[in-house]
């Protein structure tokens, strides 16, 4: 049996066919070899940064302003019985929007909950709060 020995001509992986992404940015690219007793082991890195304004243009935006919507209700005369319907229609509107997002989002919490999960649930509750006062 005779060994095999990999020797790399450059540590740069050639993107020649790589095809841009509207959501991903290549950002590096690497490659090595790492010895393991008698085995060689061929390292790939491949390094991705996603492009957050998919994100802020199709979830953030909309949600601040169904928030901003929400709070001018304290602008209406108390008298108005247009209020509450107003409050209302406006949550209902954020809890639609919300399950529309989630499909959007990644479905798992590991490593890390995505920042923007603690932001929808936070105007969530602000939202509901005004609710409440409304009423």
């Amino acid at each position: 049996m005779s060994d095999v020995f990999i020797k790399l001509v450059s540590t740069a992986i050639q993107t020649d066919f790589y095809y841009p992404n509207g959501i991903w940015e290549l950002k590096n690219t690497s490659c090595g070899i790492d010895a393991v007793e008698n085995t060689q082991i061929v390292k790939l890195t491949i390094v991705l940064q996603r492009r957050p304004m998919f994100q802020v243009i199709n979830t953030i935006v909309p949600f601040s302003i169904l928030g901003l919507l929400n709070v001018m209700v304290f602008l209406l005369p108390a008298e108005s019985g247009e209020r509450v319907g107003f409050t209302i229609t406006v949550f209902l509107a954020i809890a639609v929007f919300m399950s529309i997002v989630t499909e959007t989002l990644p479905g798992t919490s590991e490593p890390a909950f995505p920042r923007l999960c603690y932001l929808l649930a936070a105007e969530f509750c602000i939202n509901a709060l005004v609710t409440v006062c409304t009423i």
